[in-house]
Protein backbone atom coordinates (compact mmCIF):
# COMPACT_ATOMS: atom_id res chain seq x y z
CA UNK A 1 0.00 0.00 0.00
CA UNK A 2 1.42 3.23 -0.57
CA UNK A 3 0.86 5.61 1.57
CA UNK A 4 0.00 9.28 -0.11
CA UNK A 5 2.36 12.43 1.38
CA UNK A 6 1.10 13.86 4.15
CA UNK A 7 -0.81 17.12 3.76
CA UNK A 8 2.44 18.95 5.00
CA UNK A 9 4.79 18.14 1.95
CA UNK A 10 6.67 15.05 3.18
CA UNK A 11 6.87 11.52 3.88
CA UNK A 12 6.53 9.82 7.43
CA UNK A 13 10.09 7.66 6.25
CA UNK A 14 12.09 10.82 5.56
CA UNK A 15 11.72 12.26 9.08
CA UNK A 16 13.01 8.98 10.76
CA UNK A 17 16.10 9.00 8.79
CA UNK A 18 16.30 12.74 9.68
CA UNK A 19 16.41 12.09 13.42
CA UNK A 20 18.67 8.97 12.92
CA UNK A 21 21.19 11.14 11.37
CA UNK A 22 21.18 13.78 14.05
CA UNK A 23 21.39 12.17 17.02
CA UNK A 24 24.46 10.18 15.05
CA UNK A 25 25.61 13.95 14.59
CA UNK A 26 25.21 14.79 18.49
CA UNK A 27 26.82 11.69 19.61
CA UNK A 28 30.21 13.01 17.59
CA UNK A 29 30.00 16.29 18.32
CA UNK A 30 30.45 15.05 22.10
CA UNK A 31 32.99 12.56 21.54
CA UNK A 32 34.77 15.84 19.94
CA UNK A 33 34.42 17.53 22.76
CA UNK A 34 35.17 15.33 25.29
CA UNK A 35 38.78 13.98 23.86
CA UNK A 36 39.80 17.75 23.52
CA UNK A 37 38.88 18.25 27.26
CA UNK A 38 41.20 15.28 27.86
CA UNK A 39 43.65 16.55 25.61
CA UNK A 40 43.44 20.18 27.21
CA UNK A 41 43.62 18.45 31.25
CA UNK A 42 46.91 16.40 30.06
CA UNK A 43 48.59 19.51 28.30
CA UNK A 44 47.67 21.27 31.45
CA UNK A 45 48.95 19.02 33.42
CA UNK A 46 52.17 19.13 31.47
CA UNK A 47 52.44 22.64 31.53
CA UNK A 48 52.08 21.84 35.40
CA UNK A 49 54.83 19.96 35.38
CA UNK A 50 57.24 21.64 33.70
CA UNK A 51 56.38 24.92 36.07
CA UNK A 52 57.17 22.72 39.31
CA UNK A 53 60.15 21.40 37.83
CA UNK A 54 61.50 25.23 36.71
CA UNK A 55 60.40 26.28 40.66
CA UNK A 56 62.58 23.51 41.96
CA UNK A 57 65.63 24.34 39.58
CA UNK A 58 65.37 28.14 40.83
CA UNK A 59 65.35 27.05 44.58
CA UNK A 60 68.18 24.93 43.81
CA UNK A 61 70.03 27.82 42.18
CA UNK A 62 68.94 30.18 44.86
CA UNK A 63 70.52 27.95 47.32
CA UNK A 64 73.47 27.55 45.70
CA UNK A 65 73.53 31.31 45.30
CA UNK A 66 73.31 31.76 48.79
CA UNK A 67 75.94 29.36 49.64
CA UNK A 68 78.13 30.95 47.00
CA UNK A 69 77.77 34.34 48.71
CA UNK A 70 78.26 33.29 52.27
CA UNK A 71 81.59 32.35 50.76
CA UNK A 72 82.37 35.17 49.32
CA UNK A 73 81.53 37.20 52.24
CA UNK A 74 84.23 35.03 54.33
CA UNK A 75 86.77 35.75 52.30
CA UNK A 76 86.14 39.49 52.18
CA UNK A 77 86.09 39.30 55.78
CA UNK A 78 89.37 37.18 55.99
CA UNK A 79 91.00 40.03 53.64
CA UNK A 80 90.12 42.50 55.25
CA UNK A 81 91.50 41.28 58.40
CA UNK A 82 94.90 40.30 56.39
CA UNK A 83 94.61 43.65 55.17
CA UNK A 84 94.32 45.60 58.13
CA UNK A 85 97.09 43.43 59.93
CA UNK A 86 99.38 44.06 57.29
CA UNK A 87 98.32 47.99 57.29
CA UNK A 88 99.42 47.62 61.31
CA UNK A 89 102.35 45.74 60.04
CA UNK A 90 103.50 48.80 57.72
CA UNK A 91 102.52 51.35 60.19
CA UNK A 92 104.58 49.85 62.93
CA UNK A 93 107.59 49.47 60.83
CA UNK A 94 107.42 52.86 59.66
CA UNK A 95 107.18 54.13 63.56
CA UNK A 96 110.45 52.47 64.42
CA UNK A 97 111.92 53.45 61.49
CA UNK A 98 110.91 57.02 62.49
CA UNK A 99 112.01 56.32 66.04
CA UNK A 100 115.59 54.41 64.61
CA UNK A 101 116.64 57.34 62.74
CA UNK A 102 115.74 60.01 65.61
CA UNK A 103 117.29 57.88 68.62
CA UNK A 104 119.64 57.41 66.18
CA UNK A 105 120.40 61.70 65.50
CA UNK A 106 120.08 62.13 69.33
CA UNK A 107 122.48 59.49 69.82
CA UNK A 108 125.05 61.45 67.74
CA UNK A 109 124.51 64.57 69.29
CA UNK A 110 125.15 63.56 72.63
CA UNK A 111 128.45 62.22 71.11
CA UNK A 112 129.17 65.28 69.42
CA UNK A 113 128.62 67.12 72.50
CA UNK A 114 130.94 65.07 74.48
CA UNK A 115 133.67 65.02 71.74
CA UNK A 116 132.95 69.15 72.09
CA UNK A 117 133.73 68.52 76.21
CA UNK A 118 136.56 66.18 75.94
CA UNK A 119 138.56 68.58 72.68
CA UNK A 120 138.17 71.53 74.89
CA UNK A 121 139.67 69.91 77.92
CA UNK A 122 142.53 69.09 76.16
CA UNK A 123 142.69 72.46 74.54
CA UNK A 124 142.54 73.93 77.82
CA UNK A 125 145.12 71.30 79.37
CA UNK A 126 147.91 72.18 76.45
CA UNK A 127 147.39 76.26 76.50
CA UNK A 128 147.51 75.72 80.59
CA UNK A 129 144.87 77.95 81.12
CA UNK A 130 142.47 77.08 83.82
CA UNK A 131 141.07 79.92 85.39
CA UNK A 132 139.39 79.44 89.02
CA UNK A 133 136.12 80.90 88.02
CA UNK A 134 136.05 78.95 85.22
CA UNK A 135 134.65 74.96 86.29
CA UNK A 136 136.81 72.46 84.56
CA UNK A 137 135.35 70.33 82.16
CA UNK A 138 134.09 66.49 83.95
CA UNK A 139 136.81 63.81 84.36
CA UNK A 140 136.34 61.76 80.96
CA UNK A 141 137.79 58.99 82.79
CA UNK A 142 135.08 58.29 84.74
CA UNK A 143 132.29 58.75 81.57
CA UNK A 144 132.01 55.90 79.39
CA UNK A 145 131.61 57.08 75.57
CA UNK A 146 128.76 56.23 74.18
CA UNK A 147 129.26 52.79 71.96
CA UNK A 148 127.58 52.87 68.63
CA UNK A 149 123.94 51.85 68.57
CA UNK A 150 124.32 48.77 66.77
CA UNK A 151 127.04 47.29 69.32
CA UNK A 152 125.42 46.29 73.19
CA UNK A 153 125.98 48.98 75.78
CA UNK A 154 129.08 47.96 78.50
CA UNK A 155 128.13 50.39 80.52
CA UNK A 156 124.99 51.77 83.30
CA UNK A 157 125.60 55.34 82.43
CA UNK A 158 125.27 54.18 78.75
CA UNK A 159 122.25 52.44 79.12
CA UNK A 160 121.04 55.18 80.73
CA UNK A 161 121.72 57.62 77.55
CA UNK A 162 119.82 55.14 75.37
CA UNK A 163 117.12 54.87 77.57
CA UNK A 164 117.12 59.00 77.71
CA UNK A 165 116.80 59.12 74.07
CA UNK A 166 114.51 57.02 73.34
CA UNK A 167 110.87 57.50 71.82
CA UNK A 168 109.12 54.79 73.97
CA UNK A 169 110.10 55.47 77.97
CA UNK A 170 106.75 57.78 78.59
CA UNK A 171 104.40 54.73 76.88
CA UNK A 172 101.94 52.78 78.87
CA UNK A 173 99.66 49.95 78.81
CA UNK A 174 97.00 49.82 80.81
CA UNK A 175 97.21 47.22 83.42
CA UNK A 176 100.86 46.10 82.44
CA UNK A 177 103.92 47.64 84.44
CA UNK A 178 106.30 48.04 81.54
CA UNK A 179 109.36 47.74 84.04
CA UNK A 180 109.25 43.84 84.53
CA UNK A 181 109.89 43.70 80.45
CA UNK A 182 111.72 46.90 79.73
CA UNK A 183 114.81 48.57 80.97
CA UNK A 184 114.50 51.23 83.52
CA UNK A 185 116.94 53.88 85.14
CA UNK A 186 115.23 53.13 88.86
CA UNK A 187 115.82 49.53 88.86
CA UNK A 188 119.41 47.56 89.44
CA UNK A 189 122.35 49.95 88.37
CA UNK A 190 123.54 46.87 86.25
CA UNK A 191 123.54 45.98 82.38
CA UNK A 192 121.79 44.13 81.25
CA UNK A 193 118.65 44.15 83.73
CA UNK A 194 116.78 41.41 84.35
CA UNK A 195 113.16 41.39 82.56
CA UNK A 196 110.61 38.98 82.41
CA UNK A 197 109.77 37.73 78.75
CA UNK A 198 107.33 39.97 77.01
CA UNK A 199 103.65 37.88 76.90
CA UNK A 200 101.58 37.73 73.72
CA UNK A 201 98.36 38.66 73.14
CA UNK A 202 96.51 36.25 75.56
CA UNK A 203 98.89 36.27 78.27
CA UNK A 204 98.90 40.35 78.29
CA UNK A 205 94.60 40.31 78.02
CA UNK A 206 94.99 38.13 80.70
CA UNK A 207 97.63 39.85 82.89
CA UNK A 208 95.45 43.62 82.47
CA UNK A 209 92.38 41.84 83.41
CA UNK A 210 93.09 40.18 86.26
CA UNK A 211 94.38 43.53 87.18
CA UNK A 212 91.46 45.58 86.12
CA UNK A 213 88.62 43.53 86.74
CA UNK A 214 90.03 41.09 89.94
CA UNK A 215 87.11 39.64 91.78
CA UNK A 216 84.88 39.60 88.44
CA UNK A 217 82.75 36.63 87.82
CA UNK A 218 83.43 36.36 84.41
CA UNK A 219 86.84 34.73 83.59
CA UNK A 220 90.05 36.73 81.63
CA UNK A 221 89.93 33.46 79.42
CA UNK A 222 85.78 34.38 78.59
CA UNK A 223 86.36 37.83 78.37
CA UNK A 224 89.32 36.96 75.84
CA UNK A 225 86.99 35.28 73.90
CA UNK A 226 83.74 37.77 73.78
CA UNK A 227 86.75 40.40 72.49
CA UNK A 228 85.37 42.39 69.27
CA UNK A 229 87.55 42.34 66.17
CA UNK A 230 88.82 45.94 66.72
CA UNK A 231 89.68 45.17 70.49
CA UNK A 232 91.77 41.89 69.43
CA UNK A 233 93.85 43.78 67.14
CA UNK A 234 94.14 46.85 69.59
CA UNK A 235 95.48 43.97 71.85
CA UNK A 236 97.64 42.81 68.96
CA UNK A 237 99.05 45.92 68.51
CA UNK A 238 99.94 46.71 71.81
CA UNK A 239 101.71 42.98 72.70
CA UNK A 240 103.58 43.08 69.41
CA UNK A 241 105.28 46.73 70.29
CA UNK A 242 106.31 45.41 73.90
CA UNK A 243 107.53 42.70 72.17
CA UNK A 244 109.54 44.88 69.62
CA UNK A 245 110.62 47.21 72.37
CA UNK A 246 112.61 44.11 74.55
CA UNK A 247 113.64 42.32 71.35
CA UNK A 248 115.32 45.78 70.82
CA UNK A 249 116.83 46.71 74.52
CA UNK A 250 118.09 42.53 74.49
CA UNK A 251 120.05 43.68 71.22
CA UNK A 252 121.29 46.50 72.77
CA UNK A 253 122.39 44.57 75.91
CA UNK A 254 120.00 47.09 78.28
CA UNK A 255 118.28 43.88 79.64
CA UNK A 256 117.71 39.81 79.39
CA UNK A 257 115.39 37.42 79.94
CA UNK A 258 115.16 36.01 83.25
CA UNK A 259 114.02 32.48 81.60
CA UNK A 260 117.03 32.30 79.68
CA UNK A 261 119.46 33.04 82.56
CA UNK A 262 117.23 30.26 85.01
CA UNK A 263 118.32 27.52 82.34
CA UNK A 264 121.71 28.45 81.25
CA UNK A 265 122.42 27.86 85.20
CA UNK A 266 120.52 24.87 85.42
CA UNK A 267 122.59 23.78 82.59
CA UNK A 268 125.65 24.69 84.32
CA UNK A 269 124.66 23.03 87.40
CA UNK A 270 123.84 19.83 85.86
CA UNK A 271 126.87 20.13 83.79
CA UNK A 272 128.77 20.19 86.95
CA UNK A 273 126.87 17.47 88.76
CA UNK A 274 128.63 15.07 85.34
CA UNK A 275 131.90 15.06 86.45
CA UNK A 276 134.12 12.19 85.45
CA UNK A 277 134.41 8.96 87.85
CA UNK A 278 137.41 9.59 88.12
CA UNK A 279 137.86 13.17 89.36
CA UNK A 280 135.48 12.50 91.57
CA UNK A 281 137.63 9.79 93.14
CA UNK A 282 140.35 12.03 93.28
CA UNK A 283 138.54 14.35 95.16
CA UNK A 284 136.87 11.64 97.43
CA UNK A 285 140.84 10.81 98.25
CA UNK A 286 141.88 14.28 98.96
CA UNK A 287 138.77 15.02 101.33
CA UNK A 288 140.16 11.49 103.36
CA UNK A 289 143.66 12.85 103.34
CA UNK A 290 142.88 15.70 105.27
Amino acid sequence: MVHPKSWYGFDANDLVVSNVVDVIAVDNTQNNQQMQTVQDQMQTNNLKNQIAGLEMTIALNNEALACQNRVFASMKSKIEELTKRADHSDIEKTFWKDCWSDEKRKAEDLQAKLDAIVKKEELNKRIGIYANTTPSAPNTSTIPRLEERSQPVKYFASAIGRWLVWTGKDEKIEGIDLNDYLFHPDKEKTVPQVVRKAPNLRQMFGIYYNTAHQGSDVSAETAYKNLSKDDMDEWYRKANILKIWQDDQIKQGMVKIVELEKKRKAVKKEDGNNEPKEKKMKKKIKKEIK
